[in-house]
Parts: structure tokens; C-alpha cells; sequence
């Protein structure tokens, strides 16, 4: 049976997400922006009812905004999905957005681009197939089972590990993920495993 985080406990990894990520970038992954300033809330309401969630809304320092999307799949249709929701965003707030989506590690590439005539959206991809998975595991395993704590290069990829090239599935992977996290320290280990939830809800049953 499948389940789904309730919007209070959503709100709940947000606010852990906004606290721990603030002051810090993602150049790591070559997500070169200013530093993180505030985490925005990123759902969009249309006149239907329906609720659509874009992944993760950071307001920068430079006071530009980082739209992430973490994507198992890659087609136009995704593309569409992301220029509706940076079209919503931009209607209520003024200011330049950067949309990059963090591909998982079985796809090779994808569409930066969306041409509709009048509007043309782009985006700046981001493969994790670059990153091995495995090892990464090994050397983040080995490093919280001899005590020693993890940096903040370290914690991200912890982080992103699921999304990461390997020869697991993602799902197990990051389950893995979440072990090692509860083997880190208290104020790591809920970041890490807050992160986890929002960045592997795609990949999760």
C-alpha cells in the first residue's frame, strides 16, 4: 500500500530543509548560484482545485530564485510541466528564476530547451550519472563507522546519493542512504533524512 506525507508533516521537512540549507550552494553538483537565502513554499494552486508541487524553491541571496526538479524520467511533457510551474512562480514573484533539474543515474540526457513559438523555456540539466553511487556509499560508510563526522560536501552527497549512478536500484539505495544518515550525528541525521524524503518522493513507494 502506497502512502503520502501529510501536508502538516511536509511542512515539518521544510522548515528542517530552510534551516539547514541556508548559507550554503550546491556547486558540489555544479549548481553554480549565490548562497542559499530561504526555502520558498512551492505549491501552486489552480482555479480546478488541484494542488501541483514543484520539487524545491530556494530564494538566494542575490535575491534570484533556484527552482530544483529531481526527475527519474526525461521527456517534453516533464519540460511543459516545469514551464507551467516557473510560469505560476513568476506570476507572484518578481524575480529572475533558475530552473535546473537533477537527473537520476540511468539517464544520459535529456531536452534543455522547449520552443513554443512565442515562449521558449530553458532549463540547465544536471546528471548524476557523473557521480558513482557505490562508491560515494563506500566512502561515506566507512568514514561514519570509524566516528569521524561529514563535512558539508559530505552531507550533500549523502543527500543525493539515491539520485546517483549504480548498479542498485534507487529505492535501495536510498534506503541505504537513510541508514547511514541514522548513523551520523543528531543535527546531520535530520537534515539528511528530511532531504531524503523530499528529493527520493519520485523514487519511493
Amino acid at each position: 500500500m502506497n502512502t503520502e506525507i501529510s501536508y502538516h508533516n511536509n511542512d515539518v521537512l521544510m522548515k528542517v530543509l530552510a534551516e539547514q540549507f541556508r548559507n550554503k550552494t550546491l556547486d558540489v553538483f555544479g549548481i553554480k548560484t549565490a548562497k542559499i537565502k530561504a526555502l520558498l513554499p512551492s505549491a501552486h494552486p489552480t482555479i480546478d482545485a488541484k494542488e501541483t508541487r514543484s520539487d524545491i524553491i530556494f530564494l538566494l541571496e542575490d535575491d534570484t530564485l533556484l527552482h530544483l526538479e529531481f526527475q527519474t524520467t526525461a521527456c517534453e511533457r516533464d519540460l511543459k510541466r516545469f514551464l507551467y510551474y516557473d510560469a505560476r512562480l513568476a506570476s507572484r514573484q518578481e524575480r529572475q528564476i533558475r530552473t535546473f533539474v537533477v537527473y537520476s543515474g540511468h539517464i544520459e540526457q535529456a531536452k534543455e530547451r522547449l520552443d513554443c513559438g512565442s515562449i521558449l523555456y530553458q532549463v540547465e540539466n544536471i546528471y548524476m550519472k557523473d557521480y558513482n553511487g557505490d562508491q560515494e556509499y563506500n566512502r561515506l560508510k566507512a568514514k561514519i563507522e570509524s566516528g569521524q563526522l561529514l563535512n558539508e560536501t559530505d552531507t550533500l552527497k549523502l543527500i543525493f546519493l539515491p539520485l546517483m549512478k549504480s548498479r542498485q536500484q534507487e529505492e535501495d539505495l536510498a534506503i541505504q542512504a537513510a541508514e547511514l544518515a541514522k548513523a551520523t550525528d543528531e543535527k546531520t541525521k535530520v537534515f539528511a533524512i528530511a532531504a531524503l524524503i523530499v528529493i527520493t518522493d519520485k523514487i519511493m513507494s
